[in-house]
This record gives structure tokens, C-alpha cells and sequence, in this order.
């Protein structure tokens, strides 16, 4: 290959990780076969852009899905580290795992300065587009805690509504769907 592509391939095969490797965080919460993190990805891509559109905010569509797609890409190097185990971890530990991860990935691609810095932007939420995306993520989180708790019978994913009641999401539509979820779960509707 010439021209950069075996990057581009390396990248590919490794990024590919991320469709067997599972979210760890449902595992220790007693979740039998929990998605893996490219379902995960996947639905905060969905999940981004049914908010943009219950927003009426004009966003970049391009930047939202890139930034839903890369959110969690260091986890093929570093794997599924949840917050409940994270907190273990020295502060910025994790951050500075997944920072190195992503430079050792991205660093013969041509692309590493601006996918850089879109995940910079989604850990600051600098942007309109990150804010949404992070909220999209904590929105996929709490839709896949609720289908686990409908299709498991899991009690502690109870502990997900009860936290979810006291949570914020910076973006109105996050949290107007956030509260029709919790109320669904609530009323035990599908």
C-alpha cells in the first residue's frame, strides 16, 4: 500500500476492536451479554441525531456524527473502563490513558490534529455539537439501562432511574426525553 493507506488500515483494525468489546460498566451491574462499545457508539450517533432534530438548533450534522463516532475510539486500545471502577484511578488517569491511546492510533494518519481535536471539544463541551453528543451519551445510557431493566428483570438497574431523577442534561431536548424515558420506566411502559 502507498499514499498512507496502511494507516488508514491499522487504524481500521483496530478501531474494529471496539465491536468485541464489551461495556463493562452493564457487566458490573449484573448485565448477562451487555452491548459492546460499537452498539453503544452507534446508538449515541442515533441518539445525536434525533436530538439535533427535537432541538431546532441549526448544528453541523458532519461534526455531531464525528464526534458521537470518536467519543469512545481509545476504548479499542484501553478497553470499557466504567465510572464505577474509574474512580478507583488517580484523577485524569483515565483521560490521560485514553489521550495517549488515541495519539499512539491516530499519529501516522493525517487526520490527527482535527480528530484530536474534536474529542478535546467532547470532553470540554465547547461546542453546541459536543454538548449534545455528551448528552446523547448520557441519553443512550439511560435507554439502554431501561431496555436491560425490561428485558433482565435487573433490580439494580433500578439504582440508573434513581440516579437519572437527579441528573441534568445541558441540552432542553436531552432532557425532555431523559424525563419521558424515566416516566415510561416509571409507569412500566414500553
Amino acid at each position: 500500500m502507498s499514499g498512507g493507506r496502511e494507516h488508514w488500515l491499522d487504524l481500521l483494525l483496530q478501531a474494529n476492536a471496539l465491536k468485541t468489546t464489551p461495556r463493562t460498566g452493564w457487566h458490573l451491574r449484573g448485565v448477562p451479554c451487555p452491548e459492546d462499545v460499537a452498539a453503544h457508539s452507534w446508538g449515541t450517533a442515533l441518539v445525536a441525531l434525533v436530538l439535533a432534530e427535537l432541538s431546532g438548533d441549526r448544528l453541523d450534522r458532519g461534526r455531531l456524527l464525528s464526534l458521537a463516532i470518536l467519543h469512545d475510539l481509545a476504548e479499542s486500545q484501553v478497553s470499557d473502563i466504567p465510572h464505577q471502577a474509574a474512580r478507583f484511578f488517580p484523577q485524569g488517569a483515565k483521560h490521560d490513558a485514553e489521550a495517549w491511546a488515541l495519539a499512539e492510533m491516530l499519529g501516522a494518519v493525517p487526520v490527527i490534529g482535527a480528530w484530536t481535536a474534536l474529542l478535546e471539544d467532547y470532553n470540554r463541551e465547547g461546542s453546541p455539537e459536543a454538548r449534545l453528543v455528551r448528552d446523547a451519551d448520557r441519553l443512550e445510557f439511560l435507554l439502554q439501562a431501561w431496555i436491560y431493566r425490561q428485558t433482565t428483570g435487573n433490580e439494580r438497574l433500578e439504582a440508573v432511574r434513581r440516579d437519572y431523577r437527579e441528573k441534568r442534561f445541558a441540552t432542553a431536548a436531552a432532557q425532555d426525553l431523559a424525563d419521558e424515558i424515566l416516566a415510561r420506566w416509571e409507569a412500566g411502559a414500553d
